[in-house]
This record gives C-alpha cells, structure tokens and sequence, in this order.
C-alpha cells in the first residue's frame, strides 16, 4: 500500500473525504490502480459518485501506463460497483468510454459491444468510441458500424435520420473505407443528410492514409 493510500484509510471517519481531489490527483499522474483502490474505499464507505468522479477516474485510465487486459480489469471492476441508477451514460460515460476503447485495443470487438448495449441513456462521446472500435480492430468491422450509425440518433435535439456527431460519422466511414465499400454502401446505408460532412469525412481519413 502507498503512502497516500494509508493516509487515506487513516483518514478520520468524522471528516469528510475529498474523495474528488483525490481522484484528480491520480488522474493528473495516471494512477490507475491507485485510483480504483480508492474507489472502492468510496463506495465501501456508501459514497455515491459523481460525473465528476468517475471523469478524474477515467482520466487515470486514459494517462495510465498499464497493459490494456489491466485497464479492462480495472475498468469492469469500476462497474460492478456501480448502483442500477448509476448505470448511465450521464454519471458513468467516461467510464464505458475509456472501456469500449481499452477493449478496442485488445481487438475484442464483441466485448466493446457489450458494453456499447448495456448503457443507459447513450451520449455521443460513447457512440465515437464504438464506431472507433468498428475501425481499429481487425478484421474491420464496416458493416456493424453502418448498422450502429443507422440506429443511432443521439444528438441533443437532433431529429430524424442522418443528424450525429461528425467525429462518429468519421469513424464509420474510415471503417468502411479500409474496406473500399463506403462508395457503395455508405451513401444509400447511412442515409446521411447533409452530405458535405460526409464527403469531408472520406477526405480528412483520405488524406491521413497518403501521408
């Protein structure tokens, strides 16, 4: 156990924990481990975390210098912590954010859908991350990616088909790109609207494989 460790289980029960500070410091250092051990001291003590906490511990994920398969053990571990109505995109999307890219890494795509479906309430960070997982892993997973992107409609006050985040879109089309099919199936699948974002798209990942 580090030192900072003990000072915090030393901590005086009467007191108030800044559980948050904490967190921020071994976000900023990268202190991974550190930072979930403190995290079950939180919730073992019936601390409800915040948006805000579970940010600092994504943070410490994102820095970390750990394997992926420890950044996964970490992660899934956070989650079986969480309360049902915690489960949401809104207090634990870093968490699921960093997750579905950590099990990218790993080429796991099925684990990253996993995840991806058990949210509650999806944000657009979290629906970049799968469609950046349909196009980093091996084989390219372009046709979930299509599939993902026609279903998804998240943007806040976005309405109808084909309104979403450029960086998602992005995402789609490189997978569909690696695979020469976004001529084909990219333009009549997405039913993407303002078709300017997406060709502009196809040219930054373009332009990306030429350098």
């Amino acid at each position: 156990m580090t030192y900072k460790m003990k000072v915090l289980v030393k901590y005086p029960s009467h007191f108030r924990f800044p559980w948050t500070s904490v967190l921020s410091i071994f976000g900023a250092q990268g202190k991974l481990e550190e930072a979930c051990s403190l995290f079950r001291l939180m919730k073992r003590d019936e601390v409800g975390p915040t948006a805000v906490t579970l940010q600092k511990l994504a943070l410490a994920s994102q820095k970390s210098t750990c394997p992926p398969e420890t950044v996964v053990e970490c992660l899934e571990g956070v989650l079986d912590q969480l309360k049902d109505y915690e489960r949401n995109a809104m207090i634990s999307g870093p968490i699921y954010n960093r997750l579905i890219r950590a099990y990218g890494k790993l080429n796991d795509f099925d684990n990253s859908l996993r995840i991806f479906e058990s949210i509650d309430r999806m944000n657009a960070q979290i629906l970049s991350s799968m469609l950046f997982v349909c196009s980093a892993v091996t084989p390219v997973r372009w046709q979930d990616a299509i599939i993902i992107l026609h279903t998804s409609d998240i943007v806040a006050g976005a309405a109808g088909r084909g309104k979403i985040e450029y960086s998602a879109l992005s995402y789609a089309v490189i997978a569909c790109s690696k695979e020469n099919q976004w001529k084909v199936r990219a333009l009549s699948l997405f039913g993407y609207k303002n078709m300017s974002t997406l060709f502009s798209a196809v040219s930054i990942h373009e332009f990306n494989r030429r350098a």
